[in-house]
């Protein structure tokens, strides 16, 4: 019977909308919002994609007033971290600083001593992870490590390595410097709206 009455019936229509920090969300536009019937939650991630732009068009314009070769890694990383709250955005920040100081210095060293090639970027990588795990830092340290060494040995340049690995650097601290800045003066308010909305879909 319920499937006879539910005949001729359109299908109500389904928008997605981005939903804060990686979760999409679907909407009837009859709900009027996740967890909120009466008016929609668009405007939280209005806000949150423009904190986003602005934040990384900072970042590339700090780093290119210090004229920094190759100064997209800094809304690079910029991105990485201004996706998180200020607690989380302090975790993030740290570890890629770590990684970032980590790659560049065995990146610079093991380019000047050995020069490109496969061999030295292997036993690079090699060395990241014993020294990543002598300094207790996370897998995610290691990573970002691991990312700086592959720039400064993979990528054919007429520099030589330490000057490379200086810049890289200098551009990923810009990055973590502005995203950490916004996180203070812009925080992410409505993280906590956009996550109870989420549960709320989600019984």
């Amino acid at each position: 019977m319920r499937g006879n009455l539910n005949r001729g019936r359109p299908e109500p229509r389904v928008s997605v909308v981005p939903c804060y920090p990686d979760k999409w969300m679907e909407i009837s536009p009859n709900s009027g919002g996740p967890g909120n019937p009466s008016r929609p939650s668009l405007w939280p991630v209005i806000v949150h994609s423009a904190r986003t732009a602005v934040t990384a068009l900072a970042s590339i314009l700090v780093a290119r007033l210090f004229r920094l070769p190759e100064s997209y890694w800094a809304p690079i990383t910029t991105l990485v971290i201004t996706q998180s709250s200020v607690g989380a955005a302090l975790k993030v920040s740290g570890e890629r600083f770590v990684g970032t100081v980590l790659g560049a210095a065995v990146g610079a060293v093991v380019g000047t001593l050995i020069g490109p090639s496969l061999i030295a970027f292997g036993a690079g990588v090699f060395i990241l992870g014993l020294l990543s795990a002598a300094a207790h830092s996370s897998f995610s340290a290691y990573r970002f490590a691991g990312v700086t060494l592959a720039v400064v040995q993979l990528i054919p340049r007429n520099g030589p390595p330490w000057l490379v690995a200086f810049h890289r650097f200098a551009t990923v601290t810009i990055g973590v410097a502005v995203a950490l800045a916004m996180a203070v003066v812009w925080p992410e308010q409505d993280e906590t709206v956009l996550q109870k909305a989420e549960r709320v879909r989600k019984r």
